[in-house]
């Protein structure tokens, strides 16, 4: 408790007051201090904690412009990846891989046109075969320059996107801004997005498809149009890993290297391999705040900066103005405070004594007040605040033994599942003695079935515990199925040991069996084989030989599972696959209608039979 000095005591003659007139005079006493303290360090506090909402807002800003860049680039992903995968492009590029003809190239220039206008940003769209020859849309940019621009590169197979794509095999590979010419005073920039074309019927490579894309695409998203003609230093540009810059409001920077900007030791920091990146640093002489954060799948990252000095000026102006608002205030406080301050004592006195009652459990107290301010509307809430808590106690112990009783039924109504197992032993048993063997391997395989499907169904197994058990599991069904169909389960011996999340094919096996050899009564033919794909992948392959799929169906099945419209084995066959590998697996369906139906998957390959940084890197 504060002590009066004993000088005070010593020299008052008054001292001996009421406590409600000791705590006015004890608060006026030292008001001083906390209003000096205030001057002092108000600034202070006050930079910090705009410095610190300011880098929040800017990384909120920056992940929301990596956000829409992400969007953005991705739709160009989905047209390159729509090249590399349109089977009449593949055909056609297959020919012209075999013997150059006029026809042919045509046919394919004739596709890249309608291709390179899907998208607003597109300036060309190439094909460079495997023996070299090039297959170049129309320019986009009218002038004629981007064909200037790939004339000039001479042999595109000794390219940096070609070879990058060559290496990557099947993956995106994205290419920095490069100058590509003018016309009049205006600039044109691209970047390039390159992938392998590969005909995986064959495995054959057949060259690779560069799309040349705009760099005005870039800055429309991160940038204002009077960005470049702004005299403070807040920019926002993208470089390359290589710290190179790649997109920038000020198109005569774009080509420059980070390095001219900041000083070296800033710029090697920012080049940092990292999510997020948070520097101060100074520029010009002007201190400036730096955030740095990568886009992912591209190599790029997306910079910005925010001129500390000019920001903070507008603050010191600001500074001033609730120093005098304190001041104000605070003198306001302690003329009210003398004021009420009787009144304040007693009627907190009584809602700390009903708060002490309300702590030792009795929720039957209220606060009576005869004043009408906040301390009478502080009473009220605090009535009404019992009372909830008194409802909702009441409501917890209905609810909790709701839940007690219905957890007691949720047990009674449990089936251990070795009741199931030891039932069906005693059939097959049964099954023996009076000579149905056929029934009695049926049986076994039944309850290899349910053993092997109760126990851990998310843990991972071997490919050669999931082929046994798809084995049985085929046995089953083929007999359900009067012998309509036969099947075949060819795994290569080195994948034998390799894990997989166990029961993953069994949706598509299954969706095999009921629609694709739907309505065969006999010739019906199942095939599953494993083969590795490349050194890191493997590919899974499900093929029958029913009734196939028009490409509605196909999309009904296997996209359109969000409102559940596919099948419900489907539907989670889909969801584990995208739960477990992310962006690291592959799905491919081809079924064309009467010509069977035929299912790829392509997943890591799991040596250690556990999760790994690896399965879930992109």
């Amino acid at each position: 408790m504060f002590q009066v000095p004993a000088w005070i005591r010593r020299h008052s003659f008054s001292w001996k007051i009421s406590f409600t007139q000791k705590l006015m005079l004890i608060f006026l006493f030292v008001s001083l201090i906390p209003v000096t303290l205030v001057q002092l360090f108000n600034y202070y506090y006050t930079v910090k904690v705009m410095e610190r909402k300011v880098k929040e807002y800017a990384g909120s800003s920056l992940t929301h412009t990596i956000r829409n860049l992400r969007t953005e680039l991705s739709a160009y992903e989905d047209l390159v990846y729509q090249v590399a995968y349109d089977d009449s492009l593949i055909e056609l590029l297959a020919q012209l891989n075999d013997k150059y003809d006029a026809a042919t190239w045509n046919k394919l220039q004739l596709k890249l046109n309608i291709l390179s206008y899907s998208k607003k940003w597109i300036n060309s769209l190439v094909l460079i075969t495997e023996n070299g020859d090039s297959v170049i849309s129309i320019d986009r940019t009218g002038q004629d320059i981007n064909n200037h621009f790939w004339q000039s590169l001479g042999d595109l197979t000794g390219t940096t996107f070609y070879r990058k794509s060559i290496e990557l095999y099947s993956r995106n590979v994205w290419e920095g801004t490069k100058f590509l010419g003018a016309y009049g005073d205006t600039l044109y920039y691209s970047f390039f997005l390159s992938r392998r074309i590969i005909d995986f019927n064959t495995n054959r490579p057949l060259g690779v498809v560069v799309l040349s894309i705009g760099e005005p695409l870039l800055t429309g998203i991160y940038a204002d149009q009077k960005e470049e003609m702004r005299q403070d230093l807040n920019k926002t540009f993208i470089v390359d890993e290589t710290g190179r810059i790649i997109s920038h409001p000020v198109k005569k920077l774009i080509g420059g290297d980070v390095r001219d900007i900041f000083p070296p030791p800033v710029a090697k920091q920012l080049l940092r391999k990292e999510d997020l990146i948070e520097l101060n640093s100074k520029i010009f002489g002007k201190g400036v705040i730096v955030d740095s954060a990568p886009i992912s799948k591209t190599g790029w990252r997306v910079v910005n900066i925010i001129d500390r000095d000019h920001l903070f000026r507008e603050i010191r102006l600001t500074k001033n103005l609730i120093l005098l608002i304190q001041t104000f205030a605070m003198i306001s406080l302690i003329l009210i405070a003398i004021s009420v301050s009787k009144r304040l004592t007693a009627a907190v006195k009584k809602i700390v004594q009903a708060m002490l009652k309300a702590e030792n459990g009795d929720l039957s107290v209220r606060v009576e007040t005869d004043t009408d301010d906040e301390i009478s509307l502080i009473a009220k809430s605090f009535n009404t605040m019992i009372e909830k808590i008194r409802s909702l106690v009441e409501e917890v112990k209905r609810v909790t033994q709701k839940e007690k009783e219905a957890e007691i039924k949720k047990l009674e109504m449990q089936i251990n599942p070795h009741f199931l197992y030891n039932t069906l032993d005693s059939i097959n048993w049964m099954a023996i003695e009076k000579g149905e063997l056929e029934i009695s391997e049926s049986l076994k395989q039944l309850a290899n079935i349910l053993r092997y499907s109760v126990n851990g169904s998310n843990q991972k197994v071997t490919l050669r515990q999931e082929s046994e058990w798809l084995r049985d599991y085929l046995a089953l069904q083929k007999c359900r199925f009067s012998d309509s169909f036969t099947y075949r389960i060819a795994i290569d011996p080195e994948l034998m040991d390799c894990w997989i999340h166990k029961l993953l094919l069994q949706p598509f096996i299954e969706n095999a069996i009921i629609h694709g050899l739907a309505g065969k009564t006999n010739g019906g033919i199942l095939e599953i084989t494993g083969k590795s794909f490349g050194a890191d992948q493997m590919l899974l392959t499900i093929r029958d030989n029913g009734k196939g799929m028009n490409r509605a169906k196909i999309l009904s099945v296997f996209e359109k599972r969000e409102n559940g419209e596919a099948g419900i084995g489907i539907t989670n066959a889909l969801s584990r696959l995208e739960l477990y590998y992310g962006a690291n697996y592959r799905l491919h369906v081809k079924s064309p209608v009467n010509g069977g139906t035929i299912i790829r998957i392509i997943i890591p390959k799991d040596w250690e039979g556990r999760e790994t940084d690896a399965n879930r890197c992109g």
